[in-house]
């Protein structure tokens, strides 16, 4: 159990890190980050205290479609104030502006390495699920879709609700760009890697 736990911190830390980082390259954030993202520049407050807020939403949520007290949901009540600790500490620590297209494109790879490292270690290590997945995973199971194809959906309509926030309070689009469709393609990609890679040492070590 501690074994998992430290696989868990990890993980966060590699995802807070790796979200920062998609900020930094101004090439535009992961989907799901995008109204987070939107809000923290138009309310003018940090990105880290608008994440705590949102998943708040998303765990209230949870609880209106399942109509019960859920001990796994709870726990992601915790995770969202830690994680928007974790997501302002690293804003600050990585004081990073790109003066270069290069440099934005390199900010951008890292940062989806990063998060899609961050996003394997929490799966793995199976305690907590992150409310934007836990909201997903919960849409999914009452209404009985594929977890896929709710994702799918749900990152659209978080792309479609920035974008009219956005237009409507400052009249032109934040945090949505080329990063979003390249984070949206390949984080999913590097999850499947690190899974094949992982299989492959337990394969190996079961010989």
């Amino acid at each position: 159990m501690i074994k998992r736990w430290i696989v868990f911190i990890a993980g966060m830390n590699f995802l807070a890190i790796g979200i920062i980082l998609n900020t930094k390259s101004m090439l535009g954030v992961g989907s799901i980050n995008t109204i987070p993202y939107a809000l923290s520049n138009i309310l003018n407050i940090s990105l880290g205290t608008v994440t705590m807020i949102v998943y708040s939403v998303f765990i209230i949520l949870q609880f209106i479609l399942i109509k019960k007290i859920d001990m796994q949901i709870i726990m992601q009540l915790p995770y969202s104030f830690l994680f928007g600790i974790l997501l302002d500490f690293y804003d600050v620590f990585f004081n990073i502006i790109p003066h270069t297209l290069m440099t934005q494109f390199l900010l951008l790879s890292l940062a989806i390495i990063l998060t899609a490292l961050g996003a394997f270690m929490m799966i793995l290590a199976n305690i907590v699920l992150n409310p934007a997945d836990g909201i997903v995973h919960t849409i999914s199971e009452v209404y009985q879709k594929e977890f896929g194809t709710i994702k799918n959906i749900f990152d659209i309509t978080a792309i479609l609700l920035t974008t009219i926030l956005c237009l409507i309070s400052k009249g032109y689009i934040i945090g949505i760009g080329i990063g979003t469709i390249l984070s949206a393609i390949f984080i999913g990609r590097c999850i499947a890697l690190y899974q094949r890679s992982y299989n492959l040492h337990i394969a190996k070590k079961c010989i």
